[in-house]
């Protein structure tokens, strides 16, 4: 007998494959099934087919792509301090000058001053020159280490996006594989609470479309860019390997999801056959 499903519990009762052997209606399942807790209570494994593996594949994106790189030198705490520092100091100078009383009157010469970068008003006291060394030495180590950081980071190839986390907080997009395994298991409660936020706002978003895709159409995303395809490595690659370029290759990264093992032949619970099948 024929059936278009492997079969997942609706309703209490399990259709498909499995449902066929629940019901004593088939003997053997001929096609692998994966090993759950609420099936192994219904059936019996007797082998392993093959290694089978499910991942998100995507190519590593650039970091420009993902994440503001004129914000990544410094930390937030020192961000934090470096405006905090520049207030104070242009504070301090502020006070300095005016109660040194050195204000000068602003004429065609100041003007010549400030056209050279220079204050409209000079601090001519001890402690406005301290003040105003400060504030230029403040200004050209900040300018050496941004600008350092900066070039560094545009010349950097480094893994971007490594974790679900990640993934859940960068513009990339997510699809899913377009099968009844995928839409059951995606569909469960994680215990990772990110793994749930991510099936909520990327996957399935309430009043949106959902994002399963055939084989086709996802393996063609990745190959552009900033889309995260999960499918069964075999299957996946082996598209990959017909139409991908050796440079979009390399780009590729995985990153585990479901946890699901390894697909296995399953029988009837109890059947006669089981120990002829284990031989075999």
């Amino acid at each position: 007998m024929v059936e278009d499903s492997w079969g997942y519990k609706i309703n209490g009762t399990y259709n498909g494959m499995v449902g066929k052997l629940q019901a004593g209606e088939a003997e053997i399942g001929a096609t692998a099934l994966f090993l759950t807790e609420e099936r192994m209570r219904i059936l019996d494994y007797v082998s392993m087919t093959t290694t089978t593996r499910f991942r998100f594949i995507f190519r590593q994106p650039k970091l420009s792509s993902v994440k503001n790189i004129f914000l990544l030198p410094f930390n937030q705490a020192v961000w934090v301090s470096c405006y905090a520092i520049t207030f104070i100091v242009a504070f301090m100078l502020y006070f300095s000058v005016k109660y040194e009383n050195n204000f000068a009157m602003v004429t065609d010469k100041s003007k010549e001053k400030r056209a050279r970068g220079r204050f409209f008003a000079d601090a001519r006291g001890v402690a406005g020159r301290l003040v105003t060394i400060a504030l230029y030495i403040e200004v050209i180590l900040l300018y050496t280490s941004y600008s350092a950081n900066i070039v560094a980071l545009i010349q950097s190839s480094g893994l971007v996006i490594r974790s679900v986390s990640d993934l859940l907080h960068s513009p990339m997009r997510i699809g899913v594989h377009d099968v009844v395994y995928n839409r059951y298991f995606f569909a469960q409660k994680f215990q990772d609470p990110e793994k749930n936020e991510l099936y909520r706002k990327k996957i399935a978003p309430t009043g949106k479309k959902s994002a399963y895709y055939t084989m086709e159409e996802g393996i063609e995303r990745v190959r552009k860019g900033l889309f995260a395809f999960h499918v069964e490595l075999g299957s996946g690659y082996k598209l990959i390997q017909e139409t991908f370029a050796n440079d979009e290759k390399c780009d590729l990264y995985e990153i585990p999801f479901l946890p699901v093992s390894n697909a296995w032949i399953a029988i009837k619970k109890h059947s006669p056959y089981r120990k002829i099948l284990k031989v075999a």
